[in-house]
């Protein structure tokens, strides 16, 4: 998997939330949209007053290893991640942000996961992952 240089994959990378466990249902978002340059910073702030799990942001990369505009985001509990659904089409650095609910957490080595969908599948390509750290 494509992890940053000094970083360690989270639990949240792979398959397991904070405590080690599973992801507690309902608890994930995925973005998209942002800027290529966006940083955790830029999302922790887009999620101000949100409580984000601990290691809970992973930057999603594309094939050639650089960042592909789109993000997951585990928070703290599902009314957290409700919270964030609302941020839809605000905006990171002149860029409108879609905010959307997924269904499961994003493996380490495995694609972006999609929308939640009935089936629970998705059509979406894969894209390598990145786990980051806390701030």
């Amino acid at each position: 998997p494509a992890v940053a240089p000094g970083d360690q994959p989270s639990p949240a990378a792979s398959g397991a939330g904070a405590g080690g466990g599973a992801v507690p249902p309902g608890t994930l978002v995925k973005l998209r949209g942002l800027p290529y340059r966006a940083s955790m910073q830029d999302i922790r702030g887009f999620f101000d007053k949100l409580k984000i799990a601990p290691n809970g942001i992973r930057i999603l990369m594309n094939a050639q290893g650089r960042p592909s505009g789109e993000a997951c985001v585990q928070f703290a509990t599902a009314q957290a991640a409700q919270k964030a659904l609302k941020r839809d089409r605000q905006y990171i650095g002149g860029r409108y942000i879609e905010v959307f609910a997924i269904g499961s957490p994003v493996p380490a080595g495995k694609g972006s996961p999609g929308a939640a969908s009935p089936s629970g599948g998705s059509d979406e390509p894969a894209v390598p992952a990145v786990a980051v750290p806390p701030a």
